[in-house]
């Protein structure tokens, strides 16, 4: 193997090896995650999208039509919105909450109609 060959492949190695897996510090874990509960009553599966202020949006997963789901996510500072997209490529978002505190569990709750609610669960 050729030195150029042989320093190709060591970068490569080194950069699968610091590209595998996410970094410890955004782990959900109990004193850094927020718990978000999903009723979705609309005739339409959706995908959420978790979305703090100009952030890009962080993939959550799919509720089925007529579904529940319940999923924990690595917390951030600022206003937290859960934007939607539905299967009819219609989108939308929830209202935001803006003192969000790590170890919060919130609830969304999709009306028939596809109208979202984002509340602090009690």
């Amino acid at each position: 193997m050729r030195p150029v060959s042989r320093a190709l492949c060591a970068t490569a190695v080194v950069v699968a090896v610091g590209c595998g897996g996410s970094h410890p510090s955004q782990q959900p874990t109990p004193e850094r995650d927020v718990t978000l509960h999903v009723v979705n009553q609309s005739i339409e599966p959706i995908t959420l999208f978790a979305m703090y202020g100009v952030s890009p949006a962080t993939g959550l997963g799919r509720v089925p039509a007529s579904g529940e789901a319940t999923y924990t996510f690595f917390w951030r500072a600022g206003e937290l919105r859960i934007v939607l997209h539905y299967l009819e490529n219609r989108k939308g978002a929830s209202n935001g909450i803006v003192d969000l505190q790590r170890g919060d569990v919130l609830e969304l709750f999709v009306r028939g109609d596809g109208t979202p609610h984002l509340s602090r669960k009690k």
